[in-house]
């Protein structure tokens, strides 16, 4: 692209960036790089051949490559509406290659670039001279993609961290259970095709039904087969039929930059049928082995390994726990190991039950309740503001600002993502709009309405005013999840309800990544599947705002979070636990909506999907961009068991 007036031509077999005869020039580059997203990136480089340029060897100024920070149309880029990049972590090369040196390929290192890329944003890379204010001729001549040859196209080469294998420290034994460590990042791989996945469902709807006989279903991800293993010759009969259903391809990912946002505190509660993703039907066959544990005695092991405390030496250290369907196990994962520990195990459950993952100096996960204190300031911090230089809405002022432009000279709408007045001061985030017109109501994390709130106590504004009514909770105070009566029955992780009595829901979430930006997106749909390894997903909790790149580890986790009073422990089951490098979520987050977003090609392309709601996790924040991060959410699906109805859409078309 050259800063001539003319409009770029993607087409074209070769590239010119830097400046020529004066007149400069920038190449724009995209690559699909999905596969990143919730990795660690070692080493990366952008290679391509070179062509041409003022002379062989060194040059003066060089070429540098930049991060691009904001969309663009490679069918329609001038220099006028070119996207906007940045110097962070940017670099710049001074080798050229002419014809008098036959041309030669470039490499720049782009290992911070691609790190950036792993959170789920990339919107490409920039080519451009490294001094273009100077006026000095310093160009390179480039092969594009369509030079015609398979070792001329540009290459961009990453090298992860490997994601290594579990090493058994102690093997199960007279002595105890099976202890072993691991890199955290140990049970990463690639996401499953929705087949699979939607597959998984069919079965595990199987096991619900016969969970005496059979045992938790999983994906064997060297032949790709689902595998629904039985403890009978008749579990094996009901486990046997080919699974059968329709996979939905919309349901999305962590790749921000395709959002699809808009701006200003003017919205509307209009309902809509969201939209109709893109669907195939599958049929796969089952293999069926046999294994020695139940789903039924499995689910109530994991759920009650962690209430041990006090009854096994050591069992205080226990964190998290699940089931663990390669192995027909239950792994539990602990801070500390000790002899007494795995000895207890082993006499309570059998030797061969339970595993024991070690992850020393493994921080206890909380719930993400916000401080009791103004933090941010709202009465001295201000949020985007309008073109007439008024305040808008943002996640932190929600609903609450005054604008003589509006018509009623307040937004009287709540969105996804905001902060909200919860239990004794302590803010929390809004989720997804819920019900229909009619039902006016929102979801956000139980513990911020639990059930033992005093049913005096409003939903809050943050500047005081009330928002809303308490209308259910699956939370309680120093006990956590809580059975639900009758008929209903089970624990429903941790979510709750309120109904809004001064403000209107709207189906629309915040997408900003700090506090006082007005961008949004609208929802328009809810995942058609259970949660499942190695999905990607973002969170929106007003704190951090969206914070893209995770990953589900596990999806069927059981943990625990230090309650209110010492020594109390609150056991949160179930939740899905996720992990990203990086940036954690935060105090505050909890109740934030947990979601994903349509990718290019399908309909509601840049639009919402939810995914469902943050719990907790941990909350330190790194300085670096290995630091693993753990993220507890409820699966959006239990919040229609518990609360019937569904989230609010909207509507598209």
């Amino acid at each position: 692209m050259a800063d001539d007036g003319s409009l770029s031509d993607p087409s074209r077999p070769l590239l010119m960036a830097g400046p020529i005869f004066g007149l400069l020039n920038r190449v724009y580059l995209k690559f699909d790089t999905k596969g990143l997203i919730g990795k660690k990136v070692l080493d990366a480089k952008l290679s391509m051949l070179n062509t041409d340029a003022p002379g062989c060897g060194e040059t003066v100024q060089g070429i540098q490559v930049r991060r691009v920070t904001s969309g663009w149309d490679p069918s329609n880029l001038t220099w006028a509406n070119k996207p906007s990049s940045t110097d962070e972590g940017a670099q710049t090369i001074t080798t050229a290659y002419a014809p008098d040196c036959a041309p030669g390929r470039l490499e720049w290192p782009v290992t911070g670039i691609m790190q950036s890329w792993a959170s789920g944003g990339n919107f490409g890379l920039e080519l451009r001279g490294a001094d273009e204010a100077s006026g000095d001729d310093d160009w390179r001549e480039l092969a594009s993609a369509e030079y015609g040859q398979p070792d001329t196209t540009p290459k961009l080469t990453a090298t992860f961290e490997s994601f290594g294998e579990p090493t058994i420290v102690y093997p199960a034994g007279s002595d105890g259970v099976e202890v072993f460590t691991a890199p955290a990042t140990w049970r990463r791989g690639m996401p499953l095709a929705e087949s699979q996945a939607h597959a998984l469902d069919v079965a595990d709807t199987r096991v619900e039904a016969n969970a005496s006989t059979l045992a938790p279903p999983l994906v064997d991800m060297v032949t790709g087969e689902v595998v629904t293993p039985a403890l009978t010759p008749e579990g094996r009969d009901v486990a046997s039929p080919p699974l059968v259903g329709t996979a939905y391809l919309s349901n999305g990912g962590a790749e921000w930059s395709y959002a699809s946002e808009f701006e200003g505190a003017e919205e509307t509660d209009e309902d809509g049928d969201g939209v109709a993703g893109i669907s195939e039907p599958f049929t796969l066959n089952p293999r069926v082995p046999m294994v020695v544990n139940s789903a039924q005695r499995l689910k109530a092991i994991a759920g009650e390994i962690l209430t041990l405390d006090g009854q096994i030496p050591g069992a205080d250290k226990l964190i998290e726990s699940t089931i663990w369907p390669e192995r027909n196990q239950v792994m539990v994962q602990a801070s500390e190991v000790t002899p007494e520990l795995r000895l207890g195990l082993a006499q309570r459950y059998g030797t061969t039950t339970v595993s024991i993952w070690l992850r020393s100096g493994l921080e206890r996960p909380s719930r993400l309740l916000g401080p009791n204190d103004p933090d941010p300031d709202i009465k001295t911090n201000k949020c985007q503001l309008d073109k007439n230089g008024k305040e808008l809405d943002c996640r932190l002022k929600d609903g609450i600002v005054k604008n003589d432009s509006w018509s009623l000279g307040f937004d009287m709408y709540l969105n996804g993502g905001s902060r909200i007045g919860a239990r004794n001061g302590h803010p929390c985030s809004a989720g997804f709009a819920w019900g229909t017109k009619s039902d006016n109501y929102f979801i956000t994390a139980g513990h911020c309405l639990p059930t033992d709130m005093p049913s005096t106590q409003n939903v809050l504004l943050t500047d005081g005013n009330v928002l809303g009514d308490k209308a259910g909770s699956s939370y309680t105070t120093d006990k956590g999840s809580v059975i639900q009566p009758a008929p209903l029955g089970g624990l429903h992780g941790d979510l709750a309800r309120f109904k809004l009595t001064t403000r209107v829901s709207t189906a629309s979430i915040f997408t900003s990544d700090d506090f006082f930006t007005n961008r949004k997106s609208e929802v328009v749909g809810k995942w058609t599947r259970s949660p499942q390894k190695n999905d990607e997903y973002c969170t929106g909790g007003y704190r951090t705002g969206q914070e893209c790149g995770w990953v589900v580890d596990d999806p069927s986790a059981m943990t625990e979070y230090p309650g209110d009073t010492a020594g109390k422990i609150e056991t949160v089951i179930p939740v899905v636990a996720g992990g990203r490098s990086g940036k954690c979520t935060w105090p505050g987050d909890s109740g934030g909506p947990v979601y994903t977003i349509i990718p290019k090609g399908h309909p509601g392309a840049g639009k919402i999907i939810a995914k469902g709601i943050i719990s907790g996790g941990t909350n330190a924040e790194s300085s670096g961009p290995v630091f693993e991060c753990t993220n507890y959410f409820t699966d959006i699906r239990i919040a229609t068991r518990l609360f019937g109805g569904d989230i609010k859409k909207r509507k598209i078309g």
